[in-house]
């Protein structure tokens, strides 16, 4: 969003009067505000997160979708996760760890997770466990109850047709 300035004019022609001197503090106020408010923003970019089971046999998407999408602002990114289970597609065992973009990692396991689940009636996906610094362990629980660590069984077992919409956001290091 740019700032409409007035135009910096010497009324006498000597430096030292006129809208100079106004506009001498208004183009510094404006160019800390710049500095402020005109962070990098990315473009939306795609991604292929690992999927991987904390213990057990691993995951497979067979015929499923998997599809993670980020965007940075600065040095907060905020990540979409998609994943929907297709007739081939198998949970493996244990709790389900998904990867972040690469590159973008975070300090600490504290990270901010929200999403949806739907197997047969709907889920939220509460939050989420920092795992090392590049992977995230999703929580799911039914509306208003505790969340539990996702895997082939929790919040319910999962079958073709159900999916998970799944969103993060962290700062990266």
């Amino acid at each position: 969003m740019a700032i409409t300035r007035t135009a910096i004019q010497d009324d006498s022609g000597s430096g030292q009067d006129g809208t100079v001197i106004d506009n001498a503090w208004k183009q510094e106020l404006y160019n800390q505000i710049d500095a402020a408010l005109l962070v990098s923003v990315s473009a939306q970019q795609s991604y292929t997160p690992g999927w991987r089971a904390s213990a057990g046999a691993a995951p497979a998407i067979g015929n499923g979708t998997l599809i993670g999408r980020y965007t940075t602002i600065g040095n907060l990114v905020w990540v979409n996760i998609l994943l929907a289970f297709g007739s081939t597609t198998s949970a493996g065992g244990g709790g389900w760890i998904f990867s972040l973009p690469p590159g973008l990692t975070f300090a600490s396991n504290a990270v901010n997770a929200a999403g949806m689940c739907f197997q047969g009636s709907a889920y939220a996906v509460s939050g989420a466990y920092g795992v090392g610094n590049s992977e995230i362990n999703p929580f799911a629980g039914a509306v208003g109850a505790p969340g539990v660590a996702m895997d082939p069984t929790h919040p319910t077992t999962w079958a073709p047709g159900h999916w998970m919409d799944y969103y993060v956001s962290y700062r990266r290091t």
